[in-house]
């Protein structure tokens, strides 16, 4: 079964813009012949390939790099291709995650980081393909299946930055030294999980929130994901780390929702400021 980008929901094979812009595929170093053989690396998984000819090519071909058109049919669009790779590295499979939030229940931060239990993750590669998309556009500016990749993205994002710091040993059980509280890695050891990873988990948030018009509804997850925003506030909304409406007291909030039994991957109940005072 071929990977996303070529099959179901994300990114359509029809484009509005016509013509074939790859013509020329003797050259193993054409435009064309880049993008094809990224392509053929995203089908295999082979997603640091895929990231490599896609930057080639955007080195040594710009306006075939920004450009979608329609080539025997199919929509080409260079950094669709690029975000899907670096979505894959970081460990998002849109079919294997679809099919699993659509089943979702419990606590839904535990429940996205228990999606990653099995899976190879690399959490920032997640952050390079929403940059890689935001070079599109951002909201409306977007298309509809791009709002939608943007969307579970999201979600992936919460999932595998907490995978990463919480559960180490990968049992699907936060690790017993973790603590949402606490700001620490020691030796290698995740016993907390640094203010800017919080924030990229703040922010996989709200791409949720920004683009989940565009979801229907799967499971409980993304019904969960919309009542958190009601506690802590504008700052869920909030896509760009760097951006400083993530303050001291944001990323605080955000910890003790992460600490909560209700949303989070531990036990305070009911979510208050006593969870990380």
């Amino acid at each position: 079964m071929k990977y996303f980008f070529k099959i179901l929901l994300v990114f359509p094979l029809i484009s509005s813009c016509g013509g074939n812009m790859y013509n020329d595929i003797s050259s193993k170093n054409s435009a064309a012949a880049l993008l094809e053989d990224a392509k053929n690396a995203l089908d295999d998984q082979d997603y640091s390939t895929a990231i490599t000819k896609i930057l080639e090519m955007q080195s040594s071909n710009l306006d075939s790099y920004m450009t979608c058109r329609t080539t025997d049919g199919r929509r080409n669009c260079p950094r669709e291709i690029l975000a899907g790779a670096y979505a894959g590295k970081c460990g998002f499979n849109f079919l294997t995650f679809i099919g699993t939030i659509s089943s979702s229940s419990g606590a839904v931060f535990k429940f996205l980081m228990n999606t990653f239990t099995s899976t190879t993750i690399s959490p920032d590669d997640c952050y390079e393909a929403q940059k890689v998309i935001e070079t599109i556009g951002t909201g409306s500016a977007l298309t509809s299946d791009q709002q939608i990749f943007m969307a579970l993205l999201g979600m992936a994002k919460i999932g595998v930055y907490l995978r990463d710091e919480a559960d180490t040993d990968q049992d699907g059980a936060t690790d017993v030294i973790f603590n949402s509280c606490d700001t620490i890695d020691i030796a290698g050891v995740s016993s907390g999980i640094s203010d800017t990873n919080v924030k990229q988990v703040i922010t996989g948030l709200g791409l949720f929130l920004t683009y989940s018009a565009s979801l229907s509804s799967s499971g409980s997850a993304t019904t969960d994901l919309s009542a958190i925003s009601a506690v802590c506030g504008a700052a869920c909304n909030v896509t760009d780390p760097d951006s400083p409406a993530l303050d001291a007291a944001a990323v605080a909030t955000f910890r003790d929702i992460m600490k909560s039994l209700l949303y989070g991957i531990e036990t305070c109940d009911p979510i208050s400021p006593l969870c990380c005072p």
